[in-house]
C-alpha cells in the first residue's frame, strides 16, 4: 500500500496529476485499506483539487475523509486546505410577499399585524 501511495504521489510530483488522482481514487475507494490510507489519499485528491481550482470536488474529498477518519491527521490537514478554498456564495432570502391590496412593511415580522388606533 506504501509503494502504491509512493508511486501516485510520485505522479504528482512529475506533473501527471490525471494518472496520480486516479491511483489515489483507488485507494481512497477501497473499503478493505486502513482508515489512516484511505484517508491520505482521499486528502491528495483534494489538495490536487484545490491546485485545479476545483472547489466543489476539493469540498467532496474533505467531506469524504471526515466520514473516513473524522478524528484523523489527515482531517485536520484538509481543515487547512478548506480554509484556502473560495467562500461559498449565499442566496439573498426572498423578500416577503403582501397579500393584494396591502402594504407591506419589509421590517415587519411576518404574520405579525400592527393595528393602530383609528385606522382600520
Amino acid at each position: 500500500v506504501r509503494a502504491k501511495m509512493g508511486r501516485a504521489l510520485a505522479k504528482v510530483q512529475a506533473g501527471k496529476n490525471a494518472e496520480a488522482a486516479a491511483e489515489l481514487k483507488l485507494l481512497a475507494d477501497d473499503a478493505t485499506q486502513f482508515k489512516a490510507v484511505r484517508a491520505e489519499a482521499t486528502y491528495h485528491l483534494a489538495s490536487l483539487a484545490v491546485e485545479a481550482g476545483n472547489a466543489a470536488d476539493a469540498q467532496r474529498f474533505i467531506d469524504q475523509i471526515t466520514t473516513i477518519e473524522p478524528g484523523g491527521m489527515w482531517m485536520q490537514r484538509a481543515f487547512g486546505l478548506r480554509a484556502m478554498l473560495p467562500p461559498v456564495p449565499v442566496a439573498p432570502a426572498a423578500a416577503p410577499v403582501a397579500p393584494t391590496g396591502e402594504k407591506k412593511d419589509e421590517a415587519a415580522t411576518p404574520g405579525l399585524k400592527l393595528e393602530l388606533p383609528g385606522k382600520k
